[in-house]
């Protein structure tokens, strides 16, 4: 086998992750015109054999560490240099098939399409000046420049109008040099200003990437960066800069405890890219859905949040990965409005849903954490004749492995412990387990003081006075209900903060898990 590769290329390519590699040859199998055309014998000629089977084996056997393939593809002959040789050509021949892809219509939006083709043709027009065929590149480039404008393309247009001016210096064309060289300025401007909004933007997103809960003078921050956007989109608007606004917008909304105001940039990002349709994918419309249907989560508004819902399930498809987090934002609506029996069926869909086990470990256990929750109310509802009903969750394997081998303090699974600790006092509480509840309630208390601060889940914190209150009075319903009065109070009016319920502190409400200890207390009398 020749390999006719730069030593860097070979380099390059024979280092790749096979994982990546199994990625390249999905997207060329999935886009490209053909199999013929993309990985068929024409692509890789039937010059070795080995070529041929270390392709099959990359997408008949995706369990196959990179080692087990290696020696399955190559036997005795196997050597980690020719090994790598194989993989260079391969990966080689694979990235040359990129540029016979073409996007079908039907499966991707008309942004998204463009995106491709600006790219496609940008390095076609790079090739031709490169090999010295400027004619033919100036054709292209006037007409790919109509597309990258229309689609704002920044980046792609300001590229264009730089070598139309060259073009034109060299022709001697002072009019089109003067013509190209202001709209290049005018391009730099709005490339530049948009450049400034997203970087303002990640800013803000950054200290979100692994936690909710953020100081409260971040809000003030984000507030800034908010006011600098508005200056810079009213100067020199473009389509992604006006959506980072609308972002901004939220996310300021709904850590400064407005979620209604939120929802409401959330709406009018919705609108602005109506009449942008030709900009605006349907993944687009999904994530302000998305981000609506939160907001009508810690309103607990049913109703507003089925709408949401709704229109979250129009725009995204069950076999795309984002399904699973509106699924999960669905779940969280239904629990926290006590429409228990729609959140079970949202959980029947989904862990019965034929991707669920490509979601990752921590997603899975989540789901699992949350059918659990979903058995205890199902099995601890009151008996017609107002009894109480114990859930007997307890001989449950997987909630048995929860109770024994309970949090271990990691912060960024603070939401999951705390949830799993809650539901651990409930159980252990019914089957009156004393002892367990003690240590329950004391990893709780541990746990909540060392990871999370009462202003940021101040109702979460209510809940857990309420929980503390019941062991020091001795669970006694009598003694516990005349201190607990101003602390209920308390319960009742304390807002829900986006962290309670993203962070998966709050799988079910505050008020429905005290009445439900109440609930037990009172029973416990009645023996």
């Amino acid at each position: 086998m020749i390999i006719l590769l730069s030593e860097e290329l070979h380099i390059l390519f024979s280092i790749l992750r096979i994982t990546d590699i199994r990625e390249i040859v999905r997207i060329i199998d999935r886009f490209g015109y053909s199999k013929q055309n993309s990985f068929g014998e024409s692509a890789l000629g039937r010059e070795n054999s080995t070529v041929a089977k270390f392709r099959d084996l990359l997408g008949q056997n995706p369990t196959l560490s990179e080692e087990e393939l290696a020696h399955t593809v190559m036997g005795s002959s196997y050597s980690p240099e020719r090994y790598k040789s194989l993989k260079a050509y391969f990966v080689s021949k694979a990235v040359h098939q990129i540029a016979l892809i073409d996007l079908a219509p039907s499966q991707h939006s008309e942004h998204t399409r463009a995106i491709f083709k600006g790219y496609k043709y940008l390095f076609f027009i790079r090739t031709l000046l490169t090999l010295g065929n400027r004619s033919a590149a100036m054709h292209f480039t006037k007409r790919l420049l109509h597309l990258s404008r229309k689609y704002e393309l920044h980046f792609i247009t300001v590229t264009l109008l730089d070598e139309l001016c060259r073009d034109s210096v060299q022709r001697g064309k002072v009019k089109d040099y003067r013509k190209f060289h202001q709209l290049y300025n005018e391009q730099v401007e709005l490339y530049l200003s948009e450049a400034q909004v997203r970087l303002l933007e990640e800013q803000a997103l950054i200290n979100f990437s692994s936690t909710l809960f953020v100081d409260e003078s971040f809000t003030f921050e984000v507030l800034d960066s908010l006011n600098t956007i508005k200056l810079l989109v009213k100067k020199n608007e473009t389509y992604f800069s006006k959506l980072s606004l609308f972002r901004l917008q939220y996310i300021y909304y709904q850590i400064s405890g407005n979620p209604l105001k939120s929802a409401e940039a959330c709406e009018n990002a919705i609108k602005y890219m109506k009449g942008k349709l030709h900009l605006s994918p349907s993944s687009r419309f999904a994530e302000f859905a998305i981000y609506k249907l939160e907001n009508f989560i810690l309103l607990r508004d049913y109703r507003k949040g089925r709408e949401a819902a709704e229109y979250c399930k129009q725009q995204i498809k069950p076999n795309l990965m984002l399904w699973f987090a509106y699924k999960q934002y669905e779940f969280l609506l239904m629990m926290q409005t006590l429409k228990f029996t729609e959140a079970e069926k949202i959980y029947e869909q989904v862990i019965s849903h034929e991707r669920y086990d490509s979601l990752s470990d921590a997603s899975k256990k989540l789901w699992k954490l949350f059918g659990l929750h979903i058995k205890y109310v199902a099995q601890s509802k009151q008996t017609s004749d107002g009894q109480f009903k114990k859930s007997y969750l307890s001989r449950n394997r997987d909630f048995r492995t929860l109770f024994i081998h309970f949090p271990s303090y990691r912060k960024d699974k603070r939401g999951f412990n705390i949830a799993i600790l809650t539901l651990n006092i409930l159980v252990a509480l019914e089957e009156g387990k004393l002892d367990d509840i003690l240590k329950q309630e004391d990893a709780l208390s541990s746990y909540r003081f060392k990871y999370l601060n009462a202003k940021h889940c101040h109702q979460s914190f209510v809940l857990f006075k309420l929980i503390r209150l019941v062991i020091k009075k001795e669970f006694d319903l009598e003694k516990v209900n005349e201190a607990a009065s101003s602390i209920e109070k308390e319960l009742t009016i304390a807002k829900l903060r986006p962290g309670e319920v993203f962070e998966n502190i709050q799988i079910l409400p505050p008020e429905w898990i005290w009445s439900r200890i109440k609930a037990i207390l009172a029973e416990r009398i009645g023996k």
